[in-house]
Formats: structure tokens, sequence, C-alpha cells
């Protein structure tokens, strides 16, 4: 019971480690902020469409912290990276007596899959016009698609306790044109009409 109680406690900490850290992306750029409550790892990483680059510290982070390494050196140590998703390892940590500030303590450039998509529908339009009482409406929508997703983890300094932050989806569906062609459409009356004068003009040809 009470080893069982010691490893729960454990895995609280390293939650609670991060609780207080939101990541967020504004005008294509990643921040990470809040406040530390301990030094740690911050492993930020990109995913399905996105990638990160020009990571930098910002003036929140404690004065000895600094980058250490790839995603990819961390996963065999069980940080909760997604597959497929590539990043960097940052080490935040203040030097003895110095005080943890609040703010923005990491951010990166984030670029995001972009590419377009077509869809078009038709719908019967009714009216008076002449010489229809109807026609087809065909419709084109032109959309832009962005796909990607953003993960944040910590690693405690001792490379014990691992924690799941933030898993943000960027995806996107931005209409950037809409438009219509208008098919006009006889009706069955004028069909018939321009039919019966087809075949009188066929007969006045074989008679002449």
């Amino acid at each position: 019971m009470k080893r069982r109680f010691a490893l729960g406690l454990v895995f609280y900490l390293a939650a609670a480690a991060g609780a207080g850290l939101q990541l967020d992306v504004t005008g294509g750029k990643a921040r990470v902020t809040g406040q530390l409550d301990q030094n740690m790892f911050l492993i930020l990483t990109a995913g399905d469409g996105a990638t990160l680059s020009n990571f930098t510290l910002s003036a929140a982070a404690p004065l000895a912290s600094g980058f250490i390494a790839s995603s990819d050196d961390f996963a065999v140590v069980g940080v909760l990276i997604p597959t497929g998703y590539t990043g960097e390892g940052w080490w935040l940590a203040s030097f003895p007596g110095e005080p943890y500030k609040s703010g923005t303590l990491l951010q990166a450039d984030v670029t995001l899959t972009t590419f377009q998509a077509t869809r078009s529908w038709q719908e019967i339009i009714s009216g008076s016009f002449w010489p229809c009482a109807w026609f087809i409406r065909t419709w084109t929508e032109v959309s832009e698609i962005q796909k990607g997703a953003l993960s944040l983890a910590s690693l405690s300094a001792d490379y014990a306790q691992s924690n799941l932050i933030q898993n943000l989806s960027l995806d996107s569906w931005k209409v950037i044109s809409l438009t219509y062609d208008d098919g006009w459409c006889p009706e069955p009356a004028t069909l018939a009409l321009l039919g019966l004068g087809i075949v009188l003009i066929r007969g006045r040809k074989r008679i002449a």
C-alpha cells in the first residue's frame, strides 16, 4: 500500500511540475508560457504536417537555461512524444537563489502544411426566366486547408519523471472563394415545341 502511494505521488509531482505551463500559437509562433516551480527539461515537438524552427528562450526563462538535444534523444527515457513528431528539448534551470519568473519561457516558429481543396455541387433554381421556369446553378468552392499539431512534454532533472503537458491541434479550413455558373434548362413543354418545330422544318424541305 505504501509503495503504491509513493508511486502515485511521483506521477502526481511529475504532472504538477508542468501544470502551470501553457502552449499556444499566435502569428506563426509557438509559445510556452507560465512559471516553473522546479528545474526541468521541456521538449517541444511538431508533427501531422507541422514543423518547428528557430527555437529561442524568452525573458522569463531562467538564466541557466539552454538547448540540450533533439527530441529523438529523449525517446529512450520514456518522454511521451507522439510517433512521427520532431523538435527540440531545452533545459530550464535557475541558478541557486535565482527566483523563477512568470511569462513566456520558450518560443519557436511554426510552419504548417497548406494546400487547397475544391468541391462543386448543383442546385435547381426556380423563377420566371424566359424561356425557362427553372435552371441548374453549379457552385464551386475553393478552400485553404492547413494541417499540423504540436506536443509539449516535460522531463525531471534526474530523468526519472516524464509528463505530457499538452497536445495542440492546428488544423484549419478556410473558404477563400465561392463562385457559381448558371446553366439554362428548358421545361418539357419548351422541348416538345422545339422538337415539333424541327419536324415541321424537315417536312417542308422534303416537299420542296
